[in-house]
């Protein structure tokens, strides 16, 4: 089972799709003891949940790990351990690394002063 720090990684080997993929990308873990999982839900993102959600999670932690688990959603504030928060960091983490591999690439620095070229801010999308 998953725990509060790990919470966000685990999410990505559940195979979550549609709207309870959206709810579970917004939930926190607020507690996991025994085989009993404790979610938050931000209430910023709660206007599609649905009771069957809940239902459809667990169902997906059950096929995951051949064991029924006991779970519970409830709508409140989370703080920053949601796998979507992980996913944009990951993201910006990815822009960051992609906009510096361009910064240091001596060709395309080469390419830059023959042609008097620039980058477009913004333009660069990591692979």
């Amino acid at each position: 089972l998953p725990t509060p720090e790990t919470w966000p990684a685990f999410f990505e080997g559940l195979g979550l799709v549609g709207i309870t993929q959206t709810i579970a990308l917004h939930c926190e873990l607020e507690s996991a003891v025994g085989r009993k999982l404790e979610f938050v839900l931000d209430e910023n993102n709660a206007t599609l949940f649905q009771p069957r959600q809940v239902d459809a999670l667990a169902l997906a932690f059950a096929q995951l790990l051949d064991e029924p688990v006991d779970l519970e959603i409830r709508v409140g504030e989370v703080g920053s351990n949601t796998p979507n928060n992980r996913r944009e960091a990951l993201a910006l983490q990815r822009q960051q690394q992609a906009e510096q591999a361009l910064r240091e690439d001596a060709r395309l620095a080469e390419l830059i002063a023959e042609f008097d070229a620039h980058l477009i801010e913004g333009s660069i999308r990591p692979n």
